[in-house]
């Protein structure tokens, strides 16, 4: 009785139908129809301008929206400061120790991360601000998801963590 050994059957090649359909797709162009982008300066508004290194942001639902940004001659601190609808500019917090992340909830409360010292701090309605977690490694992404709780990136473990019971 004569069986093919698997091993030694030949595998079919899938490259020459790959190329056929690459040099298909390749050839067909941009048909004439299709939309065009239009250049990107004529979509771009200036919300704020004059802060100095401005980077992590969220809006809330009134339309304010929370800028992280860092100090340029100590790149170490940062502040966190609100812009609302109408161009104001309110600082927040200051001297924050390399502010990494930052999410509003549907309250207005403020969460943001402090990168160095492993804190997870929350700005209150009322302005006051509160820890929420210490001694994280390196909090870099922070979110709320619809139970409240917090989700906290920790670059340097390669993990995120949820944080749930909190009283603020």
């Amino acid at each position: 009785m004569n069986h093919p050994d698997k091993s030694t059957k030949k595998p079919r090649s899938l490259i020459g139908g790959a190329l056929a359909a690459l040099l298909l797709c390749t050839a067909c162009g941009t048909p004439e129809n299709a939309a065009t982008v239009p250049p990107l300066e004529k979509k771009t508004q200036t919300i704020s301008k004059g802060l100095e290194d401005p980077g992590p942001m969220v809006m809330d639902r009134r339309g304010n929206l929370y800028v992280i940004h860092h100090e340029k001659e100590k790149k170490d601190r940062g502040r966190i400061v609100m812009i609302s609808p109408d161009g104001t500019r309110t600082i927040l917090a200051e001297e924050l120790n390399h502010p990494g992340a930052i999410a509003v909830d549907h309250k207005g409360r403020i969460f943001f991360s402090e990168r160095e010292t492993g804190t997870v701090r929350c700005i209150r309605s009322d302005g006051t601000a509160i820890s929420i977690a210490e001694g994280l490694q390196a909090p870099t992404g922070i979110t709320l998801n619809r139970d409240g709780e917090i989700l906290v990136a920790c670059g340097d473990e390669g993990k995120i963590i949820r944080i749930s019971g909190y009283r603020l």
